[in-house]
């Protein structure tokens, strides 16, 4: 049941911020995703901006800032051994000087983790098949995260982001993990 009410306040809090974004275009990224670079798998996500500012300082360039919320799922995968699929949100606030074509971001988020582990092996001696026995286990992933990039034009931009994360089990044994991502967001614009 704890499962089923966090998905949901998840996909409800996403839903509600979309309606009220007032921005004229979405942006989609999709990135090459892996935990430790041995398990390679791919991310796709939106972000939804809450509050952009500007702040300024004599003597120095103006500072661009958001605050957004990014919903994001992810695949992942170590080959033979374990399939994982993670649903995540984060809350981003970046940074960009005005002018500039780079910027960085800290994100704190917070996840789901199903995770399908290959627990046995079962052979049959009469014709000699095996078979992969799954088990699934949930997880909660809280984390923090630090991006930067380069935007390349008014639609794209490239990112690489380092993400820790501690991978809660619902029995309450825990586990650190460190995903590496490398992608793109592109800016589709919206019809009015």
């Amino acid at each position: 049941m704890l499962k089923i009410n966090i998905i949901t306040v998840l996909l409800a809090l996403t839903t509600t911020l979309a309606g009220q974004s007032e921005t004229q275009s979405i942006p989609i990224s999709v990135s090459y995703f892996s935990h430790l670079l041995f398990q390679p798998g791919v991310k796709v996500g939106t972000q939804i901006s809450i509050k952009d500012w500007t702040k300024e300082k004599e003597n120095r360039l103006a500072r661009n800032k958001q605050l957004a919320i990014s919903p994001q799922l992810a695949y992942f995968a170590n080959v033979g051994n374990n399939q994982n699929v993670l649903l995540n949100i984060d809350l981003d606030y970046r940074t960009q000087k005005a002018g500039r074509k780079f910027f960085s971001t800290w994100s704190v988020g917070l996840g789901y983790l199903a995770q399908f582990q290959v627990t046995a092996l079962r052979l049959n001696l009469g014709d000699g098949s095996k078979e992969k026995v799954r088990e699934r286990w949930d997880h909660i992933l809280p984390s923090v995260s630090y991006a930067f990039g380069k935007v390349i034009n008014t639609k794209m931009s490239w990112y690489s982001k380092y993400t820790l994360g501690s991978k809660i089990n619902f029995d309450g044994a825990s586990t650190m993990m460190l995903f590496m991502e490398a992608g793109i967001t592109y800016q589709i614009s919206k019809n009015k």
